[in-house]
């Protein structure tokens, strides 16, 4: 009877064991899947931000690069951007001479 006791925890320890590598390889290749498809699409995320940042405001942001940092303040993710510029209306419709703001 022992002997079958045993033998079920050691199966149950090998099942427990299994289910938590699975889980831990597939939390890591997603992170990694994220990592690779955020620089293969660096340019697409952040001509949308930048779209969606001028859309929601009557000026005009523009900024050199972006870079993506999730573990930097883990558990939040980090998004750094350099040279970034306002201006208080858009370029398009006053002379470029003009200085951004901020």
């Amino acid at each position: 009877m022992k002997n079958q006791n045993k033998i079920k925890h050691q199966s149950i320890y090998k099942k427990l064991k299994k289910i938590i590598l699975t889980s831990l390889s597939l939390i890591f290749a997603f992170v990694i899947l994220v990592f690779i498809l955020f620089y293969i699409f660096k340019d697409d995320i952040s001509k949308a931000i930048l779209e969606k940042a001028n859309d929601l405001q009557q000026g005009e942001l523009t900024f050199q690069d972006i870079s993506f940092s999730p573990f930097a303040q883990f558990p939040k993710v980090s998004i750094k951007i350099k040279n970034l510029s306002y201006y208080e209306f858009p370029q398009d419709s006053i002379n470029n001479n003009d200085k951004p703001i901020a």
